[in-house]
């Protein structure tokens, strides 16, 4: 069985600090990544506008869809099992209110 081996007290640098001392040139790592920078600049202005996706509040087999709504304040869904589920994404300022009992709830982030 090979085990560890014993250092002796000269080679231990928290009771030698002659060994502390850098004997030589630091060696620095690798260079850092650094992206190449794009020949032009798009303007702001310059974007497409976002393609606005239409609003959707429906059943698709047990899962509710709620998307892309926006300011509105009416929302309700009433006729629901326990075995249904609630998918809420990209809806801006808007109110939700599910009647009954539902499995679950997931909001997503848009």
């Amino acid at each position: 069985m090979v085990g560890l081996k014993h250092v002796p007290d000269d080679l231990k640098t928290h009771k030698n600090p002659a060994l502390k001392a850098p004997s030589g040139p630091v060696r620095s790592g690798p260079k850092p990544f650094t992206s190449p920078k794009p020949s032009h600049v798009a303007s702001p202005a310059a974007k497409p506008a976002p393609k606005k996706e239409p609003a959707l509040l429906e059943l698709e087999g047990k899962k509710w869809r709620v998307e892309n709504q926006e300011n509105a304040s009416n929302l309700v869904i009433g006729d629901t099992e326990l075995k249904q589920v609630v998918y809420i994404y990209k809806c801006v300022n808007s109110t939700l209110q599910v009647k009954g009992k539902i499995n679950s709830i997931t909001v997503g982030k848009h």
